[in-house]
């Protein structure tokens, strides 16, 4: 009855000192239209609270010429807090996988489709996001021949709900990279391992370094079996050896099998032990 009585009520419950004139403007040119209105505002609650309210209005003509105003309005507080929260959350996650170099992904294992994968999947997969969204065939495109069947087998098993992890080789404009994926079934009660999250980085510069180890370790042994020098290692504290070459089992007459039961002091005259052991 009060709003009845004094429509401008309304307007001093804004909650923005330039709010009312915005409404009037809109009612204004809406009027002049004759056309619908749709608003939402921030109202001061007579309990001392703040609400949002959100709205839609008409204006008709009566056989007077009196414009009547028709609509409705409703309470969307919650609606609103729930959605800036969700978008809070939103800008969160994206500045996540926008800062972090590898690419997160969640595939929809009903569907056959992807419903997210990192918009920096380019730099890493060498294809962008609508690549994947439109269900392009990266395997066939990308993944090296050799590790196609290993990954495909992979895809295969994580459809029937199982997680993988697999370092595998792609070939982006020439140039072979390695890729390590991780994927993990989403389950639910109703239709089981429904969606497929994981995550993809580039291990390149890893598995360089560990094919450079394996080189370097090859070229080690190499010396170390074909030297005519005797090469050893022993355990100061035990006097037990670690290793030795063909060289030295040569040199000295034994077997491999039989330094499990050597000492080094086995080998050195007892005149000289003392000395050896200060060494």
């Amino acid at each position: 009855e009060t709003i009845l009585r004094s429509p401008e009520v309304i307007t001093k419950k804004i909650n923005n000192p330039s709010g009312p004139a915005v409404i009037f403007k809109k009612i204004d040119d809406a009027e002049q239209q004759m056309s619908v209105v749709n608003f939402e505002m921030e109202l001061k609650h007579h309990n001392g609270g703040l609400r949002w309210v959100r709205g839609t209005a008409q204006p008709e003509k009566n056989e007077n010429g009196v414009v009547i105003w028709y609509g409705y309005a409703y309470d969307f507080t919650e609606e609103k807090k729930v959605n800036e929260d969700l978008l809070q959350k939103e800008e969160t996650f994206n500045q996540i996988v926008n800062t972090i170099s590898d690419v997160f992904f969640v595939y929809d294992n009903t569907d056959k489709k992807y419903l997210f994968i990192s918009p920096n999947c380019k730099k890493i997969l060498g294809a962008d996001p609508s690549f994947f969204y439109e269900g392009k065939n990266y395997t066939d495109q990308f993944v090296h021949p050799d590790d196609r069947f290993v990954l495909e087998e992979c895809l295969r098993k994580s459809g029937e709900g199982i997680s993988y992890e697999l370092d595998y080789r792609v070939i982006i404009n020439g140039e072979i990279r390695w890729l390590n994926k991780k994927s993990y079934p989403v389950y639910s009660k109703k239709n089981g391992a429904f969606r497929l999250s994981g995550s993809i980085t580039d291990v390149t510069a890893r598995k360089v370094a560990e094919e450079n180890l394996k080189k370097s370790e090859q070229k080690f042994r190499d010396i170390f079996e074909n030297t005519d020098e005797l090469i050893q290692s022993i355990d100061l504290a035990t006097g037990k050896f670690n290793y030795v070459n063909p060289a030295w089992l040569k040199t000295f007459g034994y077997r491999e099998q039989e330094l499990a039961e050597l000492n080094f002091k086995d080998l050195v005259d007892p005149s000289s032990q003392e000395a050896c052991a200060d060494m």
